[in-house]
């Protein structure tokens, strides 16, 4: 067992959550296998930033020392997961890291906008249309939800449609004024309409090299400008490349698989298969092998593992800011968040680690909320 497992230090507290020193997580635990306890270890680091580098480098030696046990890493954030697993390629290139966060993928607008806009220009289908409508344009990545989703403006467009909202309807709707009284956010579906026919044109796509569309398509640089919220653009960023990755993968895996078949329907199964993976909260698998899986710990769902690490237990990320929007009270919350770490530390066989930052910056804290 690697020595920095025996660095951090002991009886650290998580605020509201359980007393953070092995013993008691042990009993919380209670055996890993089901038959003995797993080897707990509580470990603490300076800053997110040392965390990420110390657990990557403990995470690469305990891989390279059970190779044939599956390892999961389980993070409160996903910027923790990116943090390691770019870590961990700067020690260890030949490992493979599955990053399967589909929860919360499409938080960020610039994520959001562009994997509609890729299911619109390759599977359009009525859900699709309807999600894409029934925002408002947004520049700075927020505000970007419309008064009422846009209802009476849609019904109408989809009624002047015969119910099947397609590019010729969307061409009709952007050709008639601006101005024209549509009904409730008529405003914000003709810009949307708008910006669907101008992102066509400069994403057109002529059937051929399936990859370099995807990857030209999520390349943050055609989603975040220079009036994007500078507290979002990290954020932006990270799901655009982790998108585009996924999309990439799967691709390749179509590709292998039906040879035969033609660019579009290698693309078709791609956005069939990512449709469902963050509709439902799975992980974004792709069937490639991997050494390491890292998840969030909502994501993890009915996942076990022989070595599992838990990274970004602060008191910033866990329990974290309670949202306006969460419908229960902050003691709702704090149990939620109980709970949630219960279960993510009885999904270890053998190892636990589990890893904190003692000092989180403003900048990563506001990130966190």
């Amino acid at each position: 067992m690697p020595e920095s497992w025996n660095e951090g230090v002991r009886g650290t507290q998580v605020p509201l959550l359980i007393n953070l020193d092995a013993d008691t997580i042990r009993c919380v635990a209670g055996p890993g296998s089901g038959k003995t306890a797993a080897n707990i270890h509580v470990v603490t680091w300076k800053t997110p930033e040392a965390e990420a580098a110390g657990m990557a480098a403990a995470i690469v030696n305990n891989i390279h020392a059970h190779p044939s046990d599956r390892h999961l890493a389980m993070v409160t954030r996903r910027q923790f997961g990116y943090w390691l697993r770019d870590k961990i390629a700067e020690l260890d290139s030949k490992l493979g890291v599955e990053l399967g966060f589909s929860e919360g993928l499409l938080e960020s607008w610039a994520a959001r906008e562009a994997f509609l806009l890729f299911c619109l220009l390759i599977d359009p289908d009525p859900p699709t249309w309807r999600a894409w409508l029934g925002y408002k344009n947004s520049v700075t990545g927020k505000d970007f939800s419309a008064p009422k989703r846009s209802a009476g403006a849609y019904l109408q467009l989809l009624k002047g449609a015969n119910d099947a909202i397609t590019d010729t309807a969307i061409g009709a709707l952007v050709a008639e004024p601006r101005a024209k009284s549509r009904g409730a956010g008529g405003l914000a579906i003709w810009d949307r309409a708008s910006r669907f026919l101008d992102l066509r044109t400069k994403f057109h796509w002529n059937g051929e090299n399936a990859a370099g569309f995807a990857n030209n398509l999520f390349d943050p640089k055609h989603w975040l400008g220079a009036a994007y919220d500078e507290d979002m653009i990290q954020g932006g960023i990270l799901d655009l490349q982790l998108l585009r990755e996924k999309t990439l993968a799967l691709l390749k895996h179509e590709q292998q698989r039906k040879a035969e078949d033609q660019s579009v329907q290698h693309l078709r199964r791609v956005v069939e298969r990512l449709r469902h993976q963050i509709a439902t909260n799975e992980p974004l698998a792709t069937d490639e092998p991997s050494n390491l899986q890292v998840a969030t710990l909502w994501g993890a769902k009915g996942v076990t593992a022989e070595h599992v690490y838990i990274l970004g237990v602060c008191q910033e990320a866990l329990p974290g800011q309670r949202r306006d929007e969460y419908p229960g009270t902050d003691a709702d919350y704090r149990d939620e968040q109980r709970r949630l770490f219960y279960v993510s530390i009885t999904r270890a066989k053998r190892t636990l680690v589990i890893s904190r930052a003692l000092r989180v910056g403003r900048g990563l804290r506001s990130r966190l909320d």
